[in-house]
């Protein structure tokens, strides 16, 4: 099972790069030079407190710069798997604790995304499926249909939350988020995206649905 669920979200994460897409082209140079700045300043801040085991001045830090620029959210994401690493149990409550910064808008669909598949994969990768961590992920997908402008975004995230679900043993809400996947296909979809989620649907239903 924790393969297939690896499988899953590491195949659907090939698509944070559409999603992001249209924010990375808008992005100057300087600001990918920020970003790049900030990741290695939160991985050093965390180094720091992981040995005082107190991470509160770097959630803090990390607020200012999320503040400062909504748009910067993104920076959430080094965060949370440096936290993966180091104390898992945290990092979801800290998962849960950005998910609540908000209000989030159009332009963090990308970060909200990343942030659901990171905490649905690696809860599998690390053999951890807890309820708390699928359920993070299902906020998350929520949340981006919920903000999204794009109406590209919505089939995605509503399959990874047909996922989640099915995972976590709820099937017949698995079976619900799986048909407003399809649902929200654009008219003119190739056939081949349509047979691709209808199949996922009846591999969904025939592994989890006596559940």
């Amino acid at each position: 099972m924790l393969k297939i669920i690896w499988i899953f979200f590491a195949v659907v994460s090939v698509t944070i790069q559409s999603f992001g897409q249209e924010q990375s082209n808008s992005e100057t140079a300087d600001s990918k030079i920020l970003l790049s700045q900030l990741r290695k300043e939160i991985t050093k801040r965390f180094s720091f407190a992981q040995g005082a085991g107190d991470y509160s001045k770097v959630y803090r830090f990390i607020d200012s710069v999320v503040h400062e620029n909504p748009l910067n959210a993104y920076v959430y994401i080094p965060a949370f798997k440096k936290l993966i690493d180091i104390d898992p149990d945290k990092a979801y409550l800290f998962g849960w604790r950005v998910l609540h910064t908000g209000p989030w808008q159009s332009g963090n669909e990308a970060f909200l995304y990343r942030l659901g598949v990171e905490a649905s994969s690696r809860s599998g990768l690390e053999t951890r499926t807890r309820e708390l961590d699928f359920d993070l992920a299902i906020e998350c997908f929520k949340r981006v249909i919920e903000i999204t402008e794009n109406p590209a975004n919505i089939p995605i995230n509503y399959k990874l939350m047909a996922g989640a679900y099915f995972f976590k043993g709820d099937t017949k809400m698995g079976e619900e988020m799986m048909m407003k996947a399809i649902e929200s296909l654009p008219d003119d979809a190739a056939e081949a995206e349509k047979a691709n989620y209808r199949h996922q649907l009846k591999v969904f239903k025939e592994k989890y649905g006596k559940g």
